[in-house]
C-alpha cells in the first residue's frame, strides 16, 4: 500500500513571481499493520535517482 500526499512544486502569480512551492512524499505501509515500512530493493534505487537535491 502507498499513501501520497501531493502538493503543487511550482506556483507563479500573474507577473511570474514564484509565490509557493511544495513537496510530494511518498510513504510505504505494511498492509495488515498500515504503519510506514521502508522503502528498500529495487524501488528505493529507482526512488533514489528522482531526488534533486
Amino acid at each position: 500500500m502507498r499513501h501520497t500526499a501531493l502538493e503543487e512544486n511550482d506556483e507563479r502569480g500573474s507577473d511570474g513571481a514564484l509565490v509557493a512551492e511544495g513537496d510530494f512524499t511518498h510513504v510505504f505501509c505494511d498492509r495488515t499493520t498500515r504503519r510506514p515500512v521502508p522503502i528498500e530493493g529495487d524501488m528505493r534505487t529507482a526512488m533514489e535517482r528522482l531526488v534533486l537535491g
